[in-house]
């Protein structure tokens, strides 16, 4: 099974933790893609179905929740 870690940081100085700490913590393989609020949606789109993972997980925050919804808009 695919799992895949989207974390969407506000910029690129910018580092998560909580995929980090989930992926650390998994039993099964994770693999997280790190992306900030500034880059183009659909080049992340693109990354997430080229991926065609089984499992798909966003990390959420007050700050990226907005762009997050986004992307299932599309």
């Amino acid at each position: 099974m695919k799992t895949l870690f989207v974390a969407l940081s506000s910029s690129y100085v910018h580092t998560l933790l909580a995929p980090r700490y989930l992926a650390a913590n998994s039993p099964l393989p994770v693999e997280i893609y790190e992306t900030n609020v500034n880059v183009n949606i659909e080049k992340t789109l693109a990354y997430i179905i080229n991926s065609a993972p089984d499992v798909l997980a966003f990390s959420c925050y007050i700050f990226n929740i907005s762009y997050i919804k986004n992307y299932f808009r599309r």
